[in-house]
This record gives C-alpha cells, sequence and structure tokens, in this order.
C-alpha cells in the first residue's frame, strides 16, 4: 500500500513537471507566433491584440516605434495577398521566452505594393499563467 501511494505522488510530481515544463511553454508561444502571423495576414486585430501587452513596444523595419494601440491601428492599412513564418525558434529562461524567426510577405500598404522579407526577434513575459509579448523588433532582410 505505501509503495502504490509512493508510486501515485511520483507520477503526479511528474505530471505536474511535464505541464511546466520549458517544453510546454516553447510550444505555447510557438502557437502565439503563429496565431499571430495568421492574424496579421487576416488583419484581425483582436487576434493580435490578445497577444501583445498592453504595454508592448514594437520597433519596425524602418526604424518606426509604435505601442499596442498604433501597431493595431496600422494594420488596417495594410491587405496580404501572402504572409508566412519561417524559421521559428523559442528559447525559454524561466518566465521569459524570445522568439525569433522571418517574415516574409507581399500585399499593399494604403494602396501601394510592398513586399518584405524581415527577420525578427519577439520577447515574452509569462504573468497570472499567460504568455504575452512585450517587445518586438524587426529588420529589412534582403530577399532571400
Amino acid at each position: 500500500m505505501k509503495r502504490s501511494i509512493w508510486v501515485v505522488a511520483v507520477l503526479v510530481l511528474l505530471a505536474g513537471y511535464a505541464l511546466a515544463s520549458p517544453m510546454a511553454d516553447d510550444a505555447a508561444v510557438k502557437g502565439l507566433e503563429e496565431k499571430w502571423a495568421v492574424a496579421a495576414s487576416k488583419n484581425d486585430s483582436a487576434a493580435v491584440a490578445s497577444i501583445l501587452a498592453d504595454s508592448v513596444t514594437l520597433i519596425g523595419s524602418d526604424g518606426t516605434l509604435r505601442n499596442k494601440a498604433d501597431a493595431l491601428a496600422a494594420m488596417n492599412d495594410r491587405k496580404y495577398e501572402s504572409a508566412v513564418e519561417e524559421e521559428l525558434k523559442v528559447s525559454v529562461y524561466g518566465d521569459a521566452a524570445v522568439a525569433t524567426g522571418i517574415w516574409r510577405a507581399k500585399g499593399t500598404e494604403k494602396g501601394k505594393p510592398f513586399e518584405e522579407v524581415e527577420r525578427f526577434t519577439d520577447t515574452y513575459v509569462k504573468t497570472g499563467g499567460q504568455w504575452k509579448c512585450v517587445a518586438s523588433h524587426s529588420s529589412t532582410m534582403k530577399a532571400m
């Protein structure tokens, strides 16, 4: 009987560790990045807003500094033909995570065509059990 209790206790501890493991957090942040890419390509500002912290700072490839409200408003100026995220990597450091990758997009902005290839870094913080992007930066790449 005592052995059964110990086995159950160990299994419960292992299950708890697995749920709180960096691998689970890695998958959660990757899921948010994928959700962000799809939402941005569909101009779904509500979905993007749910990923961004209220105090987020976003720096565009042209050096433009935006807060959350500015970034969401700027989404209205864009219409995408295509948008994909590539080479997504996530590193978790406790309650912080850094996502890096490549963003390729094509479409129109304020009626003018654009095509961009950018490398990005998104920084997430986990508060209250929920991941939020607190900073984002992108740099233009030569087309690959």
